[in-house]
């Protein structure tokens, strides 16, 4: 599977760069001289010989007649994606040092170059680029998505902010719900330095951007039911379901303690049953079953749990039944439900809690940027195993 994914990547770089380099041919008489050898390398790369695919295109680098602009990007391109990010940069920087292309060929290379130096983890310099490009080409999209790339990982919100505005006004897509993370980013930035106030402005402001954002409702709650407003926490808590149900086992916990302080348990278990007439949420039905515990005992707790689990099947529900069976059952049928406990606990323990829709990602943590993609709001529970 490593060797495929090694040949690919040529692969990939070669087909990107023929297509632009088709653009490049109806817009720039230069390139109307195409070398029989840049064609060999490319067959060289789509039939998975990047080795020999170098071989050709640096003779091409060599040649004192060769103008062949885009060769030694694709060269450069080819390094980068198989990791030998020095080469790239040197490739690059050499184009640059010539003067027989014409702008737009020296925008792409700098483009280039700017992404090689954001691999090689230079951002500064990355950043330098790409606002010098920016000012020759105001609305370049591939350097603003860079840049934006780069304030996010140095969590400089309020550029990436400014980034992320001029990339909407650009009507490529929308960018709402981005502008709504970074405002919720430097409201738990607010947080910690415990300046309250300025924190619920980011997160009203976040709720503006995008009412469906559910982690502005979460940190809403979170600061409410954090200055005792109990009544106005739940009602946050409670929006989650219409913004997004798949993070209802996000907040059904921190909405059972405000119920709790407000002293209106029989409020929460009426509004989790109305909840799972709607959606499938085993975290509900959890705390449903251990309210039921409470009033009515082991057995009828059992039942309710077993009736579900035969509709909608999880192992934590599996687990929360066999808890209840151990809590009434004794003797050698007992050390059975111990055993069965174990084996789920080790079960579940090795399962991951959430996953990345757009890419597969899967961890324990809850990310709201996915660490693999790069994509905001796109990593959420895995309803199918349940949560403890």
């Amino acid at each position: 599977m490593f060797l495929l994914l090694w040949l690919l990547l040529p692969v990939a770089a070669a087909s990107g760069w023929w297509f632009a380099r088709r653009s490049f041919l109806s817009a720039s008489p230069v390139s109307q001289n195409i070398s029989p050898e840049y064609f060999k390398g490319l067959n060289y790369l789509l039939n998975g010989q990047p080795n020999k695919a170098i071989e050709v295109f640096f003779r091409l680098l060599e040649s004192e007649n060769s103008e062949e602009v885009e060769t030694q990007i694709t060269v450069g391109v080819l390094f980068r994606r198989r990791g030998e990010v020095d080469q790239a940069i040197r490739i690059h920087q050499n184009i640059l040092s010539r003067n027989d292309f014409d702008e737009k060929q020296r925008r792409l290379v700098l483009l280039e170059l700017g992404r090689d130096y954001l691999r090689a983890g230079l951002l500064d310099r990355a950043e330098g680029l790409l606002h010098d490009l920016i000012r020759v080409e105001p609305v370049n999209v591939s350097a603003l998505d860079l840049l934006k790339t780069i304030y996010e990982q140095e969590k400089e919100w309020l550029k990436a902010t400014e980034v992320v505005k001029i990339l909407a006004g650009s009507e490529r897509g929308n960018y709402q719900p981005v502008l709504a993370q970074y405002a919720c980013e430097m409201a738990v930035v607010a947080n910690q330095k415990r300046d309250f106030n300025r924190a619920q402005e980011y997160i009203d402001k976040a709720l503006r951007s995008d009412p469906l954002c559910v982690r502005a409702s979460i940190l809403k709650a979170r600061g409410l039911a954090e200055n005792c407003v109990f009544e106005e926490a739940v009602s946050a808590y409670q929006r989650v379901a219409d913004q997004d149900p798949d993070y209802l086992s996000e907040v059904i916990d921190p909405m059972l303690e405000c119920y709790y302080q407000l002293d209106r348990l029989d409020e929460m278990q009426d509004y989790l049953q109305g909840l799972l007439r709607q959606y499938a949420c085993t975290k509900a039905v959890l705390v449903l079953s251990e309210l039921l515990r409470q009033h009515r005992g082991d057995h009828d707790a059992a039942i309710y749990m077993a009736n579900y689990l035969g509709r909608m099947p999880s192992l934590a529900g599996l687990h929360r039944l066999v808890d209840l069976n151990l809590a009434k059952n004794k003797g050698e049928l007992r050390d059975t439900f111990r055993v069965i406990r174990k084996t789920l606990i080790g079960m579940m323990k090795n399962q991951p809690l959430y996953q990345c829709r757009q890419c597969g990602f899967s961890g324990k943590l809850l990310h709201w940027l996915c660490p693999s993609c790069k994509s905001w709001n796109r990593v959420k529970p895995v309803e199918s195993l349940g949560f403890e």
